[in-house]
């Protein structure tokens, strides 16, 4: 089943009822259901208020922009049409093929590790650039680079063993099983990969002790959590967003780290000084910490499904499931 979670305007151009048409008729010709959900649909935010999941919802009363917020509506959605995994696509993504190849490296993630508490993470093939009016196949983003790097540092520290063995820090292409989906907390814009790195490291690894809530241990601590970063064959072409938007990924995704419990002072120093050489940070800032979303299975998902299921309904002709906004 194919969801899409849009958080495009209504006005002054209704770009969402673009949007919609255009996944009306892909469903005419190929008997496909989708499932469509718009960010700002207030219905939908009725929905998180009544399931007691608040804190996703602006000054408003609607569901606030941001990734994170898209992940956790389509998470929910794979959760209430009993599905038992979910995967991401960015939407910047110029090879729409390339989502073909995605899914079946997700299966392939999953038919080898079977646990109910199991990720896959889409390593690129390369990013090709345009560069001296050639087209360059680039291994690793700007963004990538640091954040697999701090990564690696981290593990390294607890482990003593230097590593290479995170190369999906940023991993927008990532799947997992519906059940971790909703056991994992998340963060707030361009941090929501990497976190969900450090995240798992702090919940699952028992490295912080018992007596962090973090940590605690839980009924579901005996299962594995298992992680399959799987390189794609085929090359990621997105949108190209400018230096700012890089600088802002990096700083979010380092702040994942910088503020975890896990981290050691001798790598904040490393994060900072390599901030400040970007000239990002002053000499005496610190970076902000991310708003951290706390899990999905904390809110009543029962009620949610009640009044979300109030929000959408099923065409029959074009097997498209649409919002209904007052």
């Amino acid at each position: 089943m194919v969801i899409v979670v849009s958080d495009s305007p209504r006005a002054p151009v209704d770009k969402f009822y673009l949007e919609q048409e255009a996944i009306t008729n892909f469903c005419r010709f190929t008997r496909k259901q989708v499932g469509v959900v718009q960010q700002k649909d207030p219905a939908i935010a009725a929905a998180f208020a009544a399931a007691g999941y608040t804190e996703i919802l602006d000054d408003k009363d609607l569901v606030r922009h941001g990734k994170a917020e898209d992940m956790i509506m389509g998470s929910l959605v794979a959760k209430l049409m009993v599905r038992k995994y979910v995967g991401f696509v960015d939407s910047d993504n110029y090879f729409p093929g390339a989502v073909n190849e995605y899914v079946k490296e997700y299966a392939a993630g999953f038919h080898i590790n079977e646990s109910a508490y199991s990720m896959v993470r889409i390593s690129w093939h390369s990013k090709p650039k345009v560069v001296e009016n050639s087209l360059y196949f680039a291994k690793w983003g700007r963004s990538s680079r640091h954040s697999n790097l701090f990564l690696n540092r981290l593990v390294g520290h607890h482990t003593g063993l230097e590593t290479e063995i995170v190369k999906t820090g940023n991993a927008g292409e990532h799947a997992l099983t519906v059940d971790l989906a909703m056991s994992i907390d998340y963060a707030t814009g361009y941090a929501v990969e990497t976190f969900e790195y450090v995240h798992l490291l702090e919940k699952y690894e028992g490295i912080l002790g018992e007596s962090d809530e973090s940590s605690a241990p839980t009924s579901d601590m005996h299962c594995k959590v298992k992680i399959s970063p799987i390189e794609s064959r085929n090359p990621h072409l997105h949108e190209v967003k400018g230096d700012e938007h890089v600088e802002d990924m990096i700083a979010a995704s380092l702040s994942t780290i910088y503020h975890s419990k896990l981290c050691p002072e001798s790598l904040r120093e490393e994060i900072e000084n390599d901030l400040q050489r970007r000239n990002y940070l002053k000499e005496g800032e610190q970076l902000a910490p991310m708003w951290v979303y706390k899990s999905l299975d904390r809110m009543d998902i029962d009620k949610f499904g009640e009044v979300f299921s109030e929000a959408i309904v099923l065409s029959g002709k074009t097997g498209v499931t649409v919002p209904v906004l007052k």
